[in-house]
């Protein structure tokens, strides 16, 4: 019992301090890391024919194919969204799309984004975007510092399901 109002008679302390906020503030996801890595992995991961794939060509070559690490908008529909977990040769290839996670994109803004504001993959390109304009729900930002346009940055991005 004396080890409970211990404890509770210290994280008071931190909150009255404002120490509590500080701590918290240490699990958010820093900017800067390197678009398609993975932050976080929560589970599902499903094969897919690239040529099923819209994705933006992440490669520095004549590659036109999925890589890892780029999202990818699945089905002419985009009913499925997802980070590309292995590369494509060709467009008779299967992919491995991670459903769930966090993971780092590269997004060039055009108003400010906020800790929490929805990010979008565009229909036709799978660009990474926070317009909603001919695009499918991709995920929220989870970066601990606001992002203003118009630079390129990278940020993290937890899916979800459109």
């Amino acid at each position: 019992m004396r080890n409970k109002i211990a404890t509770a008679m210290v994280l008071l302390a931190l909150i009255a301090t404002g120490v509590w906020a500080a701590i918290q503030l240490t699990n958010a996801y820093p900017s800067g890391g390197t678009a398609g890595d993975r932050l976080q992995r929560d589970g599902i991961v499903i094969r897919v024919l690239e040529s099923n794939i819209t994705h933006v060509d992440s490669s520095s070559g004549s590659d036109t194919f999925v890589n890892k690490g780029d999202a990818c908008l699945v089905g002419a529909s985009g009913g499925l969204i997802g980070v590309a977990a292995s590369d494509a040769a060709s467009a008779a290839d299967y992919v491995s799309v991670e459903e769930d996670g966090v993971f780092y994109f590269s997004i060039t803004p055009t108003t400010t984004i906020a800790y929490g504001a929805k990010v979008y993959i565009v229909n036709a390109t799978g660009a990474i975007s926070e317009s909603s304009s001919s695009a499918t729900l991709f995920g929220y930002s989870l970066n601990e510092d606001t992002v203003s346009s118009p630079s390129t940055t990278v940020i993290a991005v937890r899916l979800t399901k459109p």
